[in-house]
């Protein structure tokens, strides 16, 4: 299989409240929730999540976004895939899981902590190249699963500094 670029189309900002009316059979995607962490601070990125089976105004609210602590200082963006023709319900779930393993595991957002899996060796990741177009708000425009998804494309082995990364004083660096 040959690399593979994924767009996303992001969206927004969006109030919490104004979520529910995203529920038709094109409100499949991806979404980024912003707002205040008491570790991490105010208006930064909390959470990604998918809406692959459900609308994006269903499975927000059942992953308890509408009853968070500061729902009304919550920011939505949503995204959707990008495709020249529709694409298969079956496929266009995949490229959404696809996206969500990789955004999660690139930007690690605070509420993502059981989400996010060392995708290092995934080989169906590894040829997914992700494009974040509009309103992608603090995530990267790009991110290649060939660099996130197989030890971040580096071999020590082959960079001059090798003898630095593996001398036995240094190991701890690796």
């Amino acid at each position: 299989m040959d690399g593979q670029n994924i767009n996303i189309e992001w969206e927004g900002p969006f109030q919490i409240k104004d979520i529910k009316r995203f529920n038709t059979e094109n409100d499949f995607g991806l979404y980024q929730i912003y707002g205040s962490h008491p570790v991490y601070g105010s208006n930064i990125l909390l959470y990604i999540g998918k809406a692959s089976i459900q609308a994006f105004g269903t499975s927000i609210f059942q992953e308890g976004w509408g009853h968070h602590n500061n729902e009304y200082g919550l920011e939505v963006h949503l995204g959707r895939v990008l495709a020249d023709k529709a694409l298969p319900k079956s496929q266009q779930q995949d490229q959404i899981e696809l996206v969500f393993r990789l955004l999660v595991y690139a930007h690690s957002p605070a509420y993502n902590a059981t989400h996010i899996n060392n995708v290092h060796e995934d080989e169906h990741l590894q040829k997914v190249h992700v494009l974040n177009w509009k309103s992608h708000r603090d995530l990267l425009p790009e991110i290649s699963g060939s660099r996130w998804a197989s030890g971040f494309g580096i071999d020590l082995e082959h960079y001059a500094l090798r003898e630095f990364f593996l001398d036995e004083k240094y190991k701890y660096l690796v």
